[in-house]
């Protein structure tokens, strides 16, 4: 069922092309490793933001919470999509499950964070990603550690369609 409502979800919008297959790629990963997935609304407007830079941001902030949810027994993972028209902004929240022991360190580059993995050399690239995306497209990305869960906040500059049919 979860997979049929993501399909709609990510049918019902142009820009969800590449990033709707995106993000029923990392639902399906996510359900094979038993995380139970939440993910609600639909994107109707478009993004200041190349479709490619959108897919890579998704990617992150779910192969992100993939990782953390693997580490917990409750293994969920909550997206909602929302636009707000008349602040030309989507919002994109997602929350997953945690482990309480691992808390949220900023990286010695002072962009992103820490990662949690053994090898940190190889691994850690994933938050600088995200925020140098957000921060290229006019968005801002709020993180909120919450002990058992992780809570995350992106907000995404929209395109203005009266600018676009005035160009």
């Amino acid at each position: 069922q979860m997979r049929t409502e993501m399909q709609s979800v990510c049918s019902q919008a142009d820009i969800f092309g590449n990033t709707g297959t995106t993000i029923v790629q990392k639902i399906q990963e996510a359900e094979h490793k038993q995380i139970t997935c939440d993910v609600q609304g639909t994107l109707n407007g478009n993004l200041r933001m190349d479709e490619m830079s959108l897919v890579s941001l998704v990617m992150n902030l779910l192969d992100n919470a993939i990782e953390a949810c693997v580490q917990t027994e409750t293994r969920q993972i909550q997206v909602v999509i929302a636009e707000d028209p008349a602040a030309q902004m989507l919002e994109l929240k997602l929350q997953n499950s945690k482990n309480s022991s691992q808390k949220l360190h900023a990286n010695e580059a002072g962009m992103g964070y820490q990662t949690t993995k053994e090898d940190r050399g190889s691994h850690g690239y994933g938050t600088q990603i995200i925020q140098r995306i957000v921060d290229e497209n006019g968005g801002t990305i709020r993180y909120v550690d919450a002990g058992d869960t992780m809570q995350i906040t992106c907000r995404l500059c929209m395109e203005d369609k009266k600018l676009l049919s005035e160009g």
